[in-house]
């Protein structure tokens, strides 16, 4: 990028998916994840980052970031929200629960960043369906009983 992307709490710019990853890991690194319990994710700490690289390296304006993290947010949760219905939860245990929502909010964010049509929506959603790649859980298989994620 020729401008690039900023880096929290530094003024350099960096590429724009250095800036993205860099900024998610400061983020959760520090434990200063948001949390929605009905979702039982943490929509900011992977959403905000992207959409405020890509909002940067464009020129799109704050307004519009800010109706983009809106929206992904509102997926993400609505998402998380419906693989959790009923009283069985069977997911929680194989994997990483986060995992699965945040890449289909994080597709709406960014189609809703740079387009309102509705076709850009369902082709993000579904790129991001294609390659959702969960974080297992092994530890809780292997009988070690460290529950790195209360």
């Amino acid at each position: 990028d020729p401008e690039g992307a900023v880096l929290y709490g530094d003024r350099r710019l960096v590429n724009h998916e250095d800036a993205i990853l860099y900024n998610i890991v400061s983020g959760t690194a520090s434990a200063r994840n948001d949390t929605h319990l009905g979702g039982r994710i943490h929509p900011g700490c992977c959403l905000v980052p992207a959409v405020m690289a890509e909002a940067q390296i464009h020129h799109i304006s704050g307004k519009r970031a800010i109706e983009a993290v809106l929206f992904g947010t509102e997926v993400m949760i609505r998402f998380g929200a419906a693989l959790r219905k009923g009283t069985s939860y069977p997911l929680s245990d194989a994997i990483r629960f986060t995992s699965l929502p945040v890449p289909i909010g994080a597709a709406f964010a960014m189609a809703k960043l740079f387009s309102d049509d509705a076709a850009t929506m369902a082709n993000a959603a579904a790129l991001a369906l294609c390659h959702i790649n969960s974080v297992g859980n092994q530890w809780r298989f292997e009988g070690t009983g460290e529950d790195a994620y209360p």
